[in-house]
This record gives C-alpha cells, sequence and structure tokens, in this order.
C-alpha cells in the first residue's frame, strides 16, 4: 500500500473519528482511549478491541469505587449515631473493646459493634435515605467508608465522656478545676445529667434511681 493511499485512510479514519466524537461527546479520557485504539491495521483490531473494553471497564470500577469512598453522611445519620452512642455509653455492662469480636457469633458488647448494630436495627427506607447505595449492596469500598465515618463519631462521643470523668480531676485546655475530686456519687451522678443527648434526659428521679441501683459502673 503506497503512502498516498495510507494518507487517504488515515484522513478518512480521522474523518470518521471526529464525526463520532460529534455525535457522541465522549470525556477526554474516553475519547483517549477511542482515538488510540480506533487507528490500527485491520490485523490489530481484535487486540485493540479487548483493550479498548479492558479500559472502559476500568474507568468504570474507578469511577464506582471513588464515589463509594467519597459518600458523604448526612446530618440525620450522624445525629442518630451520636444519640444512639451516648445510650450505649450508660451500659454498666459496656466493654471497652474485645480481644475476639466474632467469639461464637455473639455480637461485643463494645460502643463499636454495638453502635453499628443500631444501624442495622433500622428498616430498609431508614437505611436507602440515609447509607450510601453502594454500602447497602456490601461494597468492600462503601463499606470501609461508614466503618470510618462511624468510627470518627464515636470518637468525639468518647471524647465527651472522658471529659465528664476528668471533671476537677484533669486541669486541660478544655477542663478547668473547679472544686474538689468528685466521689463516685457524685460522677456518676453528672455522667447520668450530661451524656444522654436532648429528647433523652433523664429526671432527677430516674438519675438518682441509676446511680443507687448500678452498682457495675460504681465500681
Amino acid at each position: 500500500m503506497n503512502d498516498t493511499v495510507v494518507s487517504s485512510l488515515d484522513c478518512a479514519i480521522n474523518k470518521t473519528c471526529t464525526d463520532l466524537q460529534s455525535k457522541l461527546n465522549l470525556d477526554p479520557e474516553h475519547l483517549s482511549i477511542a482515538l488510540l485504539t480506533s487507528t490500527c491495521d485491520p490485523e490489530a483490531r481484535h487486540a485493540n478491541m479487548i483493550f479498548a473494553m479492558a479500559a472502559y471497564h476500568q474507568l468504570i470500577v474507578q469511577s464506582n469505587m471513588s464515589s463509594a469512598a467519597n459518600h458523604l453522611y448526612d446530618d440525620r445519620f450522624k445525629d442518630f449515631v451520636r444519640t444512639q452512642a451516648r445510650m450505649i455509653l450508660l451500659n454498666p455492662t459496656l466493654e471497652a473493646y474485645s480481644n475476639n469480636p466474632h467469639l461464637n457469633g455473639a455480637l461485643p458488647k463494645t460502643l463499636y459493634y454495638l453502635t453499628l448494630d443500631a444501624v442495622d436495627q433500622q428498616s430498609t427506607e431508614w437505611k436507602e435515605d440515609h447509607l450510601a447505595s453502594k454500602q447497602l449492596q456490601d461494597d468492600p469500598v462503601a463499606l470501609e467508608n461508614y466503618r470510618e465515618a462511624v468510627g470518627e463519631l464515636l470518637k468525639h462521643q468518647r471524647s465527651n465522656l472522658r471529659t465528664l470523668l476528668l471533671a476537677n480531676i484533669l486541669e486541660t485546655q478544655r477542663i478547668t478545676i473547679k472544686g474538689p475530686v468528685p466521689n463516685c456519687h457524685e460522677m456518676l451522678t453528672s455522667i447520668y445529667q450530661d451524656l444522654p443527648p436532648k429528647g433523652e434526659k433523664l429526671t432527677a428521679t430516674q438519675i438518682q434511681a441509676e446511680v443507687n441501683g448500678n452498682w457495675v459502673m460504681r465500681i
């Protein structure tokens, strides 16, 4: 095939590519793949087609991973996690951590796992409204993003409890010593007064009943 024929074919292919791009309006990444794999000798068309499909599939996977990892949870979800966490922290049998979180299939009584379970107990409609769609499909990237989001929210709730426990014990930038170190009864009372979220506050009678009967937490 002489140079004139080759040049003519190249021009025809370029024109075809230009026409197709004007109709399909591919984005730069997809256009680059299309141009690379459409300008080849007939013998190489099969290999080019395989590579083009692989490249397009890779773009789709990367896009899905990015979407799953970048999901932003709404305020309703965040408020739910905070509320559940504050109430769970009042559980006198709460475990600080679990060496074997799946022992005999039992749910560990830790703040993290009990919070995840509270979310899991919500209705399908609630989950569809407040969780990432990929998470509901058990996408590993979306699930990892979800666990990190919950962990970050719980970190702040643990900090709130720590602040209450250190009242008049340790002075920091956030905590000032205002009186003597509280005894166990006073400390438990302050925890039951301040830790529950709005809408879940206990009455004075309820607080005293919890404090007087909660020997596990007092110890």
